[in-house]
């Protein structure tokens, strides 16, 4: 083979591989992140296929709970790091699945499912793809004993997540979005659809989680910083584009259950006497006023909206630390946290157009959903900004923390937001770029 010939067959080669090396060696960051969900928005939506087998979505509750993730192969185990990831496997009402990954760096390593990764019990298990993917993850930490890592935070199902602080127990859930909550043509529930983990330091306070989320009406990118603690506290940083406008829009989302208490007396048919999650709504408005709506469990829907500008902050809170009052030894109602959610950026200001702002204005919205009745009635509370995304791909930032705490406090003084910790430093708000990007490259240094 002559010179040329060898010279002309290498160049073709390397044409041939050069794209699959720049996708392997692909940067990711939050600005990628944000322009991948601004580019989703821009096309139709496609549901994703469903690949579970029908014999595990018919699994029982009692089956699905024998399928245990073996902890030998948790993420970052063998390294002896201080955050580990173990996984849920698809099955039952989990059947979308979702992709994992490692992001150490700037590097993107995806995190392949097996079923090497599972004990099954005393299952039966069939044909089980080889591509399944996992239905979430949950992050683990030295959170009570420096010998033994918790179960810290669980991302699982649609775009729902929780967490725990020390000496606490799994409760209310939060979620990134609640989309036409309580209209009458169903409720729209958006789906993290991928996630990235960065691999934590040797030392490392806190795990970083990025998640890309996708739906009908819209979809978003989202940066969560999971700092554990007394208190664990989640900085949440999140870019929303809508495809079309939804009927209701609800930001920072967090669902609880209450299924009787002190205000609605003693079900005649359960031994506890308080059977609830939450017992009441707290909300701080911006004129520094503090509302308390105790929870109820009405017979029909029921909603409740308080008008306010940029409120500082709401909260679903578990008030009754007594343990007599449950007499619950499996349950610990007594020891469920309470959420608090804070704006590090205003919510008004904060709810941004490529062309304008959105009105300051926010409501925030109580809801009973009648859906969840029986056995564990649902209440969801949300910020439900002005304005609509009728004109696409609208964009709406959201920038606040998340407190997991068993105090009846907000995480410190009333109405002291700062709590001395520096998080209310944000530069966004002060003044806006003419691109989408350069707002959020703003909102971003709040991280």
């Amino acid at each position: 083979m002559s010179a040329y010939h060898k010279l002309y067959l290498s160049i073709v080669l390397a044409l041939c591989f050069a794209p699959v090396v720049r996708a392997a060696d692909e940067a990711f960051d939050f600005e990628v992140l944000q322009f991948r969900a601004k580019n989703l928005a821009a096309e139709p939506y496609k549901p994703k296929t469903v690949n579970v087998p029908t014999w595990l979505q018919k699994y029982t509750y009692d089956q699905y709970r024998e399928i245990r993730f073996d902890p030998t192969h948790a993420v970052w185990k063998r390294e002896g790091l201080p955050f580990q990831l173990q996984f849920f496997h698809p099955g039952r009402t989990f059947t979308q699945t979702v992709q994992i990954n490692e992001l150490d760096g700037k590097k993107v390593q995806r995190i392949d499912f097996s079923t090497k990764m599972f004990n099954y019990g005393a299952n039966k298990a069939g044909k089980i793809p080889a591509d399944l993917g996992f239905a979430g993850f949950r992050i683990h930490y030295a959170l009570n004993n420096p010998k033994y890592l918790d179960e810290l935070a669980a991302f699982l199902g649609a775009s729902y997540f929780r967490a725990l602080g020390k000496g606490q127990y799994y409760g209310l859930s939060a979620r990134g979005l609640a989309v036409n909550t309580i209209d009458s043509g169903g409720e729209e529930f958006p789906v993290f659809e991928e996630f990235w983990i960065e691999r934590p330091a040797a030392d490392a306070k806190s795990i970083t989680v990025y998640a890309l989320m996708d739906s009908t009406s819209l979809t978003g990118a989202y940066k969560f910083i999971i700092t554990p603690g007394n208190d664990t506290v989640m900085r949440v940083h999140a870019a929303v584009y809508c495809r079309k406008n939804p009927k209701m829009f609800g930001i920072a989302p967090l669902t609880s259950m209450f299924l009787h208490g002190e205000n609605t007396g003693w079900a005649r048919d359960d031994y506890r006497p308080e059977v609830h999650d939450s017992d009441g709504l707290l909300i701080e408005a911006g004129s520094g006023e503090w509302i308390w709506r105790p929870l109820t469990n009405p017979k029909s829907v029921t909603t409740a909206a308080f008008t306010d500008q940029s409120p500082h902050g709401f909260g679903l809170l578990q008030r009754d630390r007594q343990f007599e009052h449950y007499d619950d030894l499996e349950a610990y109602y007594h020891e469920r946290p309470s959420v608090w959610v804070e704006p590090i950026v205003k919510w008004g200001p904060g709810a941004v157009s490529s062309n304008n702002r959105i009105a300051h204005r926010v409501r925030l919205q109580f809801a009973l959903d009648e859906r969840f009745r029986s056995p564990s009635p649902g209440r969801i509370c949300f910020v439900n900004p002005a304005g609509k995304c009728d004109e696409p791909p609208r964009i709406a930032p959201l920038c606040a923390r998340v407190r997991w705490t068993l105090s009846s406090r907000t995480g410190g003084r009333p109405g002291d937001r700062g709590g001395g910790d520096g998080w209310n430093r944000c530069d966004a708000g002060k003044s806006y770029g003419r691109a989408e990007e350069q707002v959020y490259r703003r909102v971003a240094r709040c991280f």
